[in-house]
Formats: structure tokens, sequence, C-alpha cells
């Protein structure tokens, strides 16, 4: 028995919308690359690379925390300016290409 999907013994619920499961999987792209992104750029700007110790000093979390705090809210003015203008899927048909060029850089930068 799944806690999400219920009994499996249940018709009802071993149907899947395969429109939900794209919208699922796009969502979780869109959070992950963000995750991702936020990490790499607040890591790389408040934590140095030849940190000595295994906790953040004061200096470090305010930094962070100022961080992730622009970050954020930058994505949910961009987040508001597209559902504001309507976009559609149409709009945005380069979003794999654009996905697959961060994923190219990030994984340079990290090498």
């Amino acid at each position: 028995m799944s806690f999400f999907l219920g009994s499996m013994s249940d018709p009802s619920m071993a149907d899947v919308n395969p429109e939900k499961m794209e919208l699922a999987k796009f969502q979780f792209d869109t959070l992950s690359a963000l995750q991702n992104s936020l990490f790499h750029s607040c890591a790389m700007k408040c934590i140095p690379l030849d940190y000595g110790e295994e906790d953040m000093n004061k200096g470090e979390m305010s930094c962070t925390d100022r961080c992730v705090a622009k970050f954020m809210r930058s994505y949910r003015l961009l987040s508001d300016y597209v559902q504001q203008a309507g976009f559609t899927d149409s709009d945005l048909k380069h979003y794999e290409n654009i996905k697959q060029k961060l994923r190219q850089s990030m994984q340079n930068e990290k090498n």
C-alpha cells in the first residue's frame, strides 16, 4: 500500500493522468534548477573555498541569508511577471534548450 496512492487494489487509484505527470515533472525540474542555481550562486559568493571549519561563521550565515532572500525575491518577481503576461507553452518552447545549456554550464563550472 502506498501512502500517496492508497491501495493499489483500488482501480481508481491505479490510473495516472499523463498531463498531471508532465506538470509534476516540469515543477520538479523547475524547483530542482532553482535549488541548484541558488546553492551554487550563494555558496560561491558567501563561503570561501578554503574553509577551515565544519560550521559556517556568523558572517557566512548572514551573507547566505541575504543571498537566498534576494534570489527568492527576484525569482518570485519573475514568476509573477510570467504569470501576468500570460505566457503559454508555445511561448516557452525553448525551455528544454535553455535547461540543457544551464546544466552544461554548471557542469563546466564544477570541473
